[in-house]
């Protein structure tokens, strides 16, 4: 999943899951607000988040991302 790779420095991503929940990604994190620390931003973790255990894809976790750069 090319979001996971991509992690420029001054760019961060604000994603909407498909079970409603929101994170964000930044640098090599996943920001999620039911946890108390950032969890390591890759694909086993951004299924953890969206409670996404069965063998769909990864590709369909993400429903709707924006990217913000500063």
């Amino acid at each position: 999943m090319e979001i996971l790779k991509c992690n420029r420095e001054n760019t961060f991503y604000h994603c909407v899951l498909n079970n409603n929940h929101a994170v964000a990604l930044f640098e090599n994190w996943i920001f999620d607000p039911t946890l108390d620390n950032a969890i390591p931003r890759d694909e086993k973790h951004l299924r953890f988040s969206s409670e996404r255990y069965d063998s769909e894809s990864t590709e369909n976790v993400i429903v709707l991302c924006y990217k913000y750069s500063f």
